[in-house]
């Protein structure tokens, strides 16, 4: 009577599994965002080729400009590479808590359409 809302829990542990996996490498990439952008700070505050009118730009321009998308060719690329690998990870992740949070409701409905049904057939014994 109520397969279709049985869940299915090795979809849900997989899924699990899945988050527990997918959130390490999603901090991994974070954290190598996180240095590539610190490096960058120091590079602009350090390196005169960086400076504006012969100081050291500001903070607030370097994380407006350069902290966003790179300061060299090299750091460009990269930045560019490790923002989009975050995009897939975060979408896979996404999609992983979508799936566990499908099956914890169908695992609602079921508990509470047993026991309605519980109710019921209890209901009926003392007519």
């Amino acid at each position: 009577m109520f397969e279709e809302y049985t869940p299915d829990l090795a979809a849900y542990f997989d899924a699990w599994s899945k988050q527990v996996v997918l959130t390490k490498k999603r901090d991994t990439i974070q954290l190598r965002l996180a240095e590539l952008t610190a490096k960058i700070y120091i590079d602009c505050m350090n390196y005169e080729k960086y400076y504006i009118r012969g100081k050291p730009p500001s903070v607030a321009f370097v994380d407006k400009t350069w902290g966003k998308i790179g300061h060299t060719p090299e750091a460009i690329e990269e930045m560019s590479r490790i923002k989009n690998e975050l995009i897939e990870v975060d979408a896979e992740l996404n999609y992983t808590k979508a799936v566990m949070k499908a099956e914890e409701m169908k695992l609602n409905l079921f508990q509470t359409m047993s026991a309605n049904a519980r109710n019921i057939a209890g209901f009926n014994d003392y007519e």
